[in-house]
């Protein structure tokens, strides 16, 4: 199990960061579609998080080349939204949660 604190995003194309307690930067995109980007400071997930809480554009992508990464299988994905889901928290913005 890993320890992940979720911050839920306001764009047209993330609906959620996730950040592990590996220093693993996760990225969920519309459609369900899911990134894990490694070895990731949590000082970068912080500034992600507020960025794109504010609305901001910010390019991903160019920020996150740096770091290796892979897409995650459906199941994967699968698991990590019910454990969001079954965490039972009523909240807009942060969320801490265990996921396989």
């Amino acid at each position: 199990m890993s320890l992940f604190e979720i911050q839920f995003i306001n764009s047209e194309s993330i609906r959620l960061l996730g950040f592990c307690d590996d220093n693993t930067l996760r990225i969920l995109l519309e459609y369900g579609i899911a990134y894990d980007y490694f070895d990731v400071p949590k000082t970068l997930f912080e500034e992600l998080s507020t960025a794109y809480g504010k609305s901001a554009a910010v390019n991903f992508r160019a920020v996150l080349s740096p770091y290796g990464y892979q897409c995650l299988d459906d199941k994967v994905v699968e698991n990590f939204l019910l454990a969001i889901f079954e965490s039972n928290a009523n909240v807009e913005s942060l969320l801490i949660i265990e996921a396989v």
